[in-house]
């Protein structure tokens, strides 16, 4: 007869009692759990319409089970990236909920994200909250437009932990053209900023503003914004003294004093210069439009001997590349070359190539067959001859080096391969822009 006493409490030991087994997930340690959870966090901060996941974590993962609360709100570093969508409050933040946040981040370094593009106003008192906190700031990205700026100056002299900044700044159409100089002042102090992406959503400062913030200039390593021209750029490289990651683009090309002393920068391993796209549509490809690169070109007024990387899109020709390696002997170094320019003379840049024994990426990218003499079919096939004849002569390649070609003349090669070297050509253009720094 089965024993029901279980059923009226009786004793357990009238009855063996049979539990469960947990589920897997329940079985995780809790430091497993919470590096879960970190996943998930980071996998989705940088994201908006991904799901509710990106709009809830970490406060989803407390209201699952007890347990898994008991892990999110033991470990505050899942609390320590903080997204505010101030067009969208009621998704992205409140006062409270960003004021729980910030508590429950205890006194973790703080990586945060603030973003508005559609501002009722020139104060928003969610960005008052989080300002708040700006001694904990380690890594700041803020994409905002120009009236809410005013408020954000109030963080200036705060930023003691501030290492990586990603800022873009929407000016408006409505922007008075006597701006507050000390305005652009509010990233000036901050003792441990290394890397620094600035950028404009549109080109209003080009008319009220030249080259408007002002960093710790001497402590960046990386540093990715537009100017501008090319001689306010110069102005900026010659205070780099620590840079290794350099990528800048300007709008307008002058002339550059001539026998200038070059500015050294003996750290910088990747460099990328950009003329403003608009400058580079076909059009207004022409010796009339684009300076004369012997007088304009910054390369003619750096010296790199750590140079790695270096890509120049239409801010180049062969003898400004050819001029920068040789004052800086950093021939041997180049391990990445991409060149871009209105009219390539492709003997020259095999000449270049040939004098880079550490190169495995080539890019060259030009407009209505501009290649001379003949074509890109021509280069290809020069540069094949020579990099088979020098296999001959000294032995195999020490590496294989990739070439992508661009001509929008051209047939496309999707790919040819031959003892090392790899080669093709599309039609189509890349424009790189400037990267984030992180």
């Amino acid at each position: 007869m089965e024993d029901v006493s279980l059923l009226h409490g009786g004793s357990p030991q009238s009855a063996e009692i049979q539990k469960p087994d947990p589920s897997p997930i329940q079985r995780l340690p809790p430091e497993i759990l919470a590096e879960i959870f970190s996943l998930v966090v980071h996998s989705t901060f940088h994201w908006r319409d991904i799901g509710p996941v990106s709009h809830q974590a970490p406060c989803v993962f407390a209201r699952v089970a007890r347990r898994w609360a008991e892990v999110a709100l033991g470990t505050p570093a899942l609390w320590s990236m903080v997204f505010l969508d101030l067009d969208r409050v009621g998704v992205r933040g409140s006062v409270p909920l960003t004021k729980l946040l910030h508590e429950r981040s205890k006194n973790m370094p703080l990586t945060v994200k603030i973003s508005c593009e559609q501002p009722e106003s020139d104060t928003h008192v969610v960005l008052d909250t989080v300002m708040s906190h700006a001694e904990r700031w380690v890594v700041a990205d803020i994409y905002i437009m120009f009236p809410l700026f005013h408020q954000l100056t109030t963080i200036r002299n705060r930023l003691s932990a501030l290492t990586i900044l990603e800022i873009t700044l929407h000016l408006g159409d409505d922007i008075d053209s006597e701006v507050d100089a000390g305005l652009w002042d509010t990233f000036a102090v901050a003792p441990a900023l290394t890397a620094v992406h600035a950028t404009f959503g549109d080109d209003h400062h080009l008319r009220y503003a030249r080259n408007p913030f002002t960093f710790p200039w001497h402590q960046l390593t990386r540093l990715s914004s537009t100017f501008l021209s090319n001689t306010e750029a110069l102005s900026v490289l010659r205070k780099l003294s620590n840079i290794i990651e350099c990528r800048l683009q300007y709008e307008e090309v002058e002339t550059l004093p001539k026998n200038i002393v070059p500015a050294r920068l003996p750290h910088l391993r990747s460099l990328l210069l950009m003329i403003a796209e608009e400058l580079t549509e076909p059009e207004f490809i022409d010796e009339t439009r684009i300076h004369s690169f012997s007088s304009s070109s910054l390369l003619h007024c750096l010296e790199t001997p750590s140079l790695e990387r270096l890509s120049t899109y239409w801010a180049a020709d062969e003898e400004a590349v050819l001029s920068l390696l040789a004052r800086s002997d950093c021939f041997a170094s180049l391990q990445h070359f991409c060149f871009r320019c209105a009219s390539i003379i492709s003997d020259n840049v095999l000449d270049i190539v040939q004098k880079m024994p550490r190169l495995t990426v080539l890019e060259i990218g030009e407009f209505n067959s501009g290649l001379h003499p003949h074509s890109s079919l021509h280069f290809v096939d020069a540069l094949s001859s020579r990099w088979l004849a020098a296999r001959e002569t000294d032995g195999p390649p020490r590496q294989t080096l990739r070439v992508r070609i661009v001509d929008r003349t051209t047939p496309e090669l999707s790919l040819m391969q031959t003892d090392g070297l790899v080669i093709e050509i599309s039609q189509y253009t890349h424009f790189p822009g400037l990267i984030p720094t992180h």
